[in-house]
């Protein structure tokens, strides 16, 4: 069980990353 909250706050993490780039590659254009 805790392996899988492990991994899910990985993914989430993962998506705040992803999201902030995208930002970011908005706030260049």
């Amino acid at each position: 069980m805790k392996n899988t909250i492990y991994s899910f706050k990985a993914i989430g993490s993962n998506e705040m990353v992803n999201l902030a780039l995208k930002v970011e590659k908005d706030i260049k254009k």
